[in-house]
């Protein structure tokens, strides 16, 4: 038995089967119940989640403001979200214009009960047997997704595209809304993982944002899935893959995640993207220091 194989948290049935659908689709979309039993733990995810939600309202509310920033620049945000740049206005569009991040308002430190999550034996195995490394945890965080205008067009992740920090790249998205179109549930292209029948369409750094109806040109509707789900759906995918993420007409409030090879942060093609802090140190699996190291 080799070095790898003896770190490997164990996977049960649930598990082994999101790791056969996340190899044949690049995509696998659970219940949180099936891949973790830890109700209690459910529970402190979900009353954190809708405390950020009200503390992003609130942040949305003052920044939206007319004494807050600036007059009708302020009250045009809302309006700019999601317009693609090049668009209309000339203007360039952010992503912070339409998804409010927990590390941007709240702590760029994750609390421990989401530290603990993410850490667990149960992502972590997914993750690792899926990448064949022990994998790197790179990005924690919780996104308040504002709902986008009528009037608006797709921009920035909200387009199809490629993630090139590595190869292959595991991350998590867990519900704590009822997600569908309406509310703009992330969109995958099963197969286009590289190795897959459509993983050799648009590889390379300069052309990962394909042209506006390309992609739909080339990839039949039946390879492309919307990640919906009621709150408690966990979304795992290969971003090396064609996705994109929300486009809806209402709030979404997601847990999102990253893991990556340890090649891909030593080689500074990524970095971590949290501050895993003193208390997030003590009482860790093997994996889960390797993890964070």
């Amino acid at each position: 038995m080799s070095d790898y194989e003896t770190k490997q948290p164990s996977l049960g049935p649930s598990h082994e089967r999101a790791l056969e659908l996340l190899r044949r689709d690049g995509i696998a979309i659970m219940r949180f119940s099936e891949l973790n039993d830890d109700q209690e733990l459910w529970a402190e995810l979900a009353d954190e989640a809708a405390g950020f939600a009200g503390t992003a309202k609130e942040w949305l509310r003052k920044r939206d403001e007319p004494t807050a920033g600036g007059g009708k620049k302020a009250g045009k945000r809302r309006k700019k979200a999601g317009q693609r740049e090049g668009g209309k206005s000339g203007e360039q569009v952010k992503k912070s214009d339409f998804i409010v991040r927990s590390s941007a308002i709240e702590s760029p430190e994750p609390s421990p009960t989401m530290l603990r999550y993410a850490l667990s034996d149960q992502l972590l195995g997914i993750s690792n047997a899926y990448l064949g490394v022990q994998a790197k945890l790179t990005y924690v965080d919780k996104w308040y997704t504002v709902p986008t205008p009528d009037e608006a067009e797709r921009a920035k992740s909200q387009r199809w595209h490629r993630d090139h920090i590595d190869p292959h790249i595991v991350k998590v998205f867990t519900y704590f809304t009822d997600v569908d179109a309406s509310a703009g549930a992330i969109e995958y292209v099963c197969g286009s993982a590289p190795g897959g029948p459509y993983g050799d369409l648009w590889v390379s750094r300069e052309e990962h944002y394909p042209p506006d109806g390309e992609l739909e040109r080339q990839v039949p509707p039946s390879a492309r899935v919307k990640a919906e789900g009621p709150a408690g759906t966990v979304v795992i995918c290969d971003t090396g893959g064609f996705h994109r993420g929300g486009f809806g007409r209402r709030e979404r409030l997601t847990a999102n995640f990253t893991y990556v090879s340890p090649e891909a942060l030593e080689s500074s093609r990524t970095k971590r993207r949290f501050e895993p802090g003193e208390q997030a140190t003590g009482g860790l699996s093997e994996a889960a220091r390797f993890a964070l190291d």
